[in-house]
């Protein structure tokens, strides 16, 4: 991050070519660990989030919602947890994979 390299060149991440703006991130098996930061909401125009098959724990950031842009997130086969809210993606989404994780609830 301090590296002042462009995360557009950081591996697994995608940005559109007009405005260098973050548009997918994809960490498939990469062993992480820790949470999902907050942060992340920071990316307005992110489409695609997939982190599946890693050894993330915690909640998904509640403020997910902000992300109008985002049609597709992956984070199944972690060690997520926590309640789902009923307004916890954009309208946006077709594509959500929470599989294998240990979520309460119900998926709304």
């Amino acid at each position: 991050f301090l590296s002042g390299v462009s995360e557009c060149q950081w591996y697994g991440v995608e940005c559109a070519e007009f405005d260098s703006n973050v548009r997918r991130i994809e960490l498939v098996r990469n062993r992480l660990s820790g949470s999902i930061p907050a942060e992340i909401t920071s990316l307005s125009n992110l489409n695609e989030l997939i982190l599946s098959n890693n050894k993330l724990g915690g909640t998904i950031p509640p403020k997910i919602n902000t992300l109008n842009e985002l049609v597709s997130f992956s984070v199944g086969n972690n060690q997520l947890s926590g309640t789902l809210p009923f307004d916890m993606f954009s309208p946006m989404i077709k594509y959500l994979n929470l599989e294998g994780n240990e979520f309460e609830g119900i998926v709304p």
